[in-house]
């Protein structure tokens, strides 16, 4: 049980993130599950989240809420697969060479029923859980970072790439895609699980991608995750990938996503906020929301973000749309139980 329940042992990253798979209640109000046809939203895109225990959807400015008969997960794919985007989540399954809690992966339709696919369930291989997604392209793949082992007993770790058909009977095995340092203690000389100093990335195409590395254990505030973000081409040497962040600045936490164009990126810095910072190399970030219990993001355009965040005093997780300069709206504050995650599409 120490696993990577030791990464986010009383951080805000591991609370959310957990609830995320849980759920809070087993249902939502009449209003938001009266059927009503899906309409286009305001601005072309769709916000997909759970609550209740499922997927759901909604336009967005959050009106249009229609329950979906797929999967949920961390993640969903850029583009549909099978008349569907696809989602990727991680569940539990045994403990890894050194003993520790490994995780295994798993993905399925998010818009239509389907059977989840196992993608990968290997003793030599364990996913970070919070952290896998999907590379855009038209052969579905999942990369994640991992810690893997031979047969020797020896570990590396890194960037992994999965290929998978959606038909469930054609699976691939893990392909490195970049190479990563890892921890091996915590700075806890009792702990000695081996974990990828790579954490969460997101892709702007098949080529290009932006991932957080060369992270540490910050103890402050119960604990959290920091990382560098850096940002190049998946087939060149990660020397020439550009660090994104000024040094001094605040670092990633959690949660990084491209805006349309690649331009900047948008990251959650755990118990500060969430910040921007240009993809040109060596920026200063600019934050966007002072909210300290703000979780998962994503881009609606380049003016406008959605995030979740946690309410001591109401208990419950809201979804929030904020235009650049404005005030935050709630798009779920009348959705028993609340709602989390959130993804744009």
């Amino acid at each position: 049980m120490h696993g990577a329940m030791k990464i986010g042992s009383g951080s805000w990253v591991r609370g959310a993130a957990m609830v995320l798979l849980i759920g809070l209640l087993l249902f939502l109000p009449v209003a938001a599950t009266a059927g009503k046809p899906s309409s286009p939203p305001p601005s072309g895109k769709w916000i997909y989240y759970t609550a209740g225990g499922g997927l759901w959807k909604m336009a967005s400015d959050g009106s249009n809420m229609t329950s979906l008969p797929g999967t949920w997960g961390w993640r969903m794919s850029d583009v549909r697969y099978d008349d569907s985007y696809w989602a990727v989540r991680t569940e539990v399954c045994g403990r890894t060479p050194e003993g520790y809690q490994r995780y295994k992966l798993i993905v399925g339709p998010a818009e239509t029923s389907g059977t989840p696919i196992v993608l990968l369930d290997d003793a030599n291989v364990n996913p970070i859980y919070y952290a896998p997604t999907f590379r855009p392209g038209t052969t579905p793949r999942v990369t994640f970072s991992a810690v893997v082992w031979d047969e020797y007993g020896a570990f590396s770790a890194g960037l992994y790439q999965v290929t998978f058909s959606t038909d469930g009977e054609t699976i691939g095995d893990p392909e490195l895609l970049l190479a990563c340092d890892t921890f091996d203690d915590w700075l806890n000389p009792d702990y000695t699980e081996t974990v990828p100093q790579l954490t969460h990335h997101d892709w702007l195409d098949e080529d290009t991608l932006v991932y957080g590395d060369h992270a540490y254990q910050y103890w402050g505030n119960g604990g959290s995750l920091q990382a560098q973000l850096y940002m190049g081409d998946i087939d060149d040497d990660p020397s020439y990938h550009t660090a994104l962040i000024a040094d001094g600045q605040p670092l990633m936490g959690f949660g990084v996503h491209f805006n349309a164009d690649g331009s900047k990126v948008i990251y959650n810095c755990a118990y500060t906020g969430i910040y921007e910072v240009a993809t040109g190399g060596n920026s200063t970030p600019v934050r966007w929301v002072a909210d300290l219990q703000a979780g998962p993001i994503d881009w609606l355009d380049d003016d406008t973000i959605v995030y979740q965040s946690f309410s001591y005093r109401k208990n419950r997780h809201d979804l929030y749309k904020m235009k650049r300069g404005g005030g935050a709206t709630c798009l779920t504050k009348d959705v028993t139980g609340g709602a989390q995650g959130c993804g744009v599409r």
